[in-house]
C-alpha cells in the first residue's frame, strides 16, 4: 500500500509541473472575470446561466486537462524509459496501475473543487442581485461528484487502453470514442423507439444494443440541467448512477491491471 501511495504522490507532483495544468489555471481566472460580463448581458434567470456557465466550464476543462495529462504523462514514462525502470524495482505492476489512477483522481477530485470554490461567491452573488430563480447551491457542488466519478471512470479506460497499446494517439482516441459514445447512446434508443428506428435493420440495432451494453452510460453523469433547475433525479436514482460508475471503474480498472501484469515493456 505505501508504494501505491507513493507512485500517487509522484503522480500528483508531476501533474502539477504539466504545462497544461498552468493553462488550465490562467483559464479558470479568465473564466472567473468572464461572469460579471456575462452577467451584464443576461436578461433573465441569471442564476441558471451563471450556474450552467460555471459547471460547463469546470467540465470541460476537467475532462480535457486529465485527458491530457493521463496520456502526456504515460507517453513520458514509455519515452524515458520510466515504465521499464519502474517496473524492474521490487514492485508489482498492479502497484503501478492503482498509484497512477489514485494519483490521477486525487488530482482531478483537487482541481473540480477548487475551480467550483472559486467560481461559487460570484455566481452567488450576481445571483442575488437578480434573483429570477433559485440557486442551489449544494447542487452546485452535489456535481462535482458525479464530474468526479466521471473522470475516474475515464482515467480507468485511459489505464486500459495503455494496457493494450503502447501508442498514446490510439488510446487517446479509445477514450475519445468511449466519451462521445457514453454521452451520446441514450439519444440513439430514444431514435431506435421512433419509426424511423423501428425500421432500421435488424443486425443494426442488435449493434446498438450490444454497444449500449459494453460502452458505460456517461449521461448518468451528466446532471447540470436537473440541478441548475432544482429538479434533481431522486435520492435513489442519484446513488443508483454514483453506484454504477464506481462498479464499471473498478471493474475496468481490474482488467487493465490484469491486462497491463501480461503487458511486454520495451
Amino acid at each position: 500500500m505505501k508504494r501505491v501511495i507513493e507512485l500517487a504522490r509522484i503522480t500528483v507532483k508531476q501533474a502539477i509541473k504539466e504545462r497544461s495544468f498552468y493553462v488550465i489555471l490562467i483559464a479558470t481566472l479568465l473564466a472567473v472575470l468572464a461572469v460579471p460580463v456575462l452577467y451584464s448581458f443576461t436578461m433573465f434567470e441569471v442564476p441558471r446561466v451563471l450556474a450552467g456557465f460555471a459547471l460547463s466550464y469546470t467540465n470541460f476543462a476537467v475532462l480535457i486537462l486529465m485527458l491530457f495529462l493521463v496520456m502526456n504523462l504515460s507517453q513520458t514514462d514509455l519515452d524515458r524509459k520510466t515504465l521499464q525502470y519502474v517496473i524492474s524495482l521490487p514492485i508489482r505492476r498492479r502497484d503501478y496501475v492503482f498509484g497512477r489512477f489514485l494519483g490521477f483522481v486525487f488530482f482531478a477530485c483537487i482541481l473540480i473543487f477548487f475551480i467550483l470554490a472559486i467560481t461559487v461567491p460570484f455566481v452567488a452573488l450576481f445571483s442575488r442581485m437578480r434573483p429570477d430563480a433559485p440557486f442551489y447551491i449544494g447542487y452546485y457542488f452535489l456535481y462535482g461528484v458525479f464530474l468526479l466519478i466521471e473522470v475516474a471512470l475515464l482515467v480507468a479506460i485511459a489505464l486500459l487502453f495503455l494496457s493494450l497499446t503502447s501508442r498514446t494517439i490510439v488510446s487517446m482516441f479509445g477514450v475519445a470514442g468511449c466519451y462521445i459514445v457514453g454521452h451520446t447512446m441514450d439519444e440513439v434508443a430514444e431514435f431506435l423507439r421512433t419509426g424511423t428506428g423501428m425500421n432500421m435493420p435488424v443486425f443494426s440495432k442488435a449493434v446498438i444494443q450490444v454497444v449500449r451494453y459494453i460502452f458505460p452510460n456517461l449521461a448518468l453523469f451528466d446532471v447540470k440541467t436537473a440541478f441548475i433547475y432544482g429538479k434533481g433525479m431522486d435520492g435513489m436514482s442519484l446513488f443508483l448512477s454514483l453506484l454504477y460508475g464506481v462498479l464499471y471503474t473498478v471493474i475496468v480498472l481490474l482488467l487493465a491491471v490484469v491486462l497491463f501484469e501480461k503487458k511486454e515493456v520495451y
